[in-house]
């Protein structure tokens, strides 16, 4: 995909090992620098060049609400599957604002 005639001007990496992966695959590649946002912030993602935009989830948090609601069913409970959304933050570092192309 990076390397067709008309590579993405941007990427989003759903997880920590995808970002890593992309970050390693945009490091060899030459071009227009693309555009990355990654799900989940990451020990070190403020010291790459340039430093990595995340979506940050909070992952106690999200870790004691499933423990919750599996208890929840483990005790009987047997409503309909719910859909929760827990609060996440955008921490703009630099990545996800790179001039992507130079048509822009």
């Amino acid at each position: 995909m990076l390397g067709g005639e008309d590579p993405p001007t941007a990427l989003f990496a759903g997880n920590n090992l995808i970002t890593a992966g992309v970050l390693r695959a945009l490091r060899r590649r030459s071009g227009d620098p693309i555009a990355l946002v990654g799900f989940d912030d990451f020990a070190l993602a403020d010291l790459v060049d340039p430093p990595v935009t995340v979506i940050a989830v909070d992952a106690e948090a999200l870790g004691h609400r499933a423990a919750e609601r599996l208890f929840a069913r483990l005790s009987g409970h047997g409503g309909p599957p719910e859909t929760e959304v827990l609060p996440t933050r955008l921490m703009v570092r630099g990545s996800g604002e790179v001039k992507a192309c130079s048509r822009w």
